[in-house]
């Protein structure tokens, strides 16, 4: 049974074709079923499989970031309650805020050398 809607597969395909040249190495999603079907299409055709982190579980997520290394290209596919503080962890200084019915947010980080990253936020 598919907890999406078909807005929901709709910008999963579209998220896929947006990221597919874009070099992600590696998909984390929570252990939430809608997430692991928003980042299937880009997963499958990357040849990827996502790795599952508990959403409560920020520690945990920020550690196996860390682990991808410097040149890692990452899909975090999260929830509006917990990517605005996986923004912050990361340090992004902007307060975010993402309404419960805002589906079709991609926020880029471009890690800075000394100053906190660069952010940037798209819809897709």
């Amino acid at each position: 049974m598919s907890l999406l809607s078909p807005e929901g597969h709709a910008r999963a395909a579209r998220l896929a074709g947006m990221l597919r040249d874009a070099g992600i190495t590696h998909v984390f999603v929570s252990e939430y079923e809608r997430t692991a079907q928003t980042a299937a299409p880009l997963a499958e055709r990357l040849g990827l499989t996502p790795a599952v982190v508990r959403a409560d579980d920020m520690g945990a997520l920020l550690e196996r970031l860390r682990a991808t290394g410097p040149k890692a290209r990452v899909l975090v596919a999260g929830h509006s309650d917990t990517v605005p503080a996986l923004l912050k962890a990361l340090g992004c200084t902007q307060a975010i805020t993402i309404a419960k019915a805002e589906y079709d947010n991609i926020f880029l980080v471009i890690p800075g050398d000394t100053s906190s990253p660069l952010l940037l936020r798209l819809r897709y």
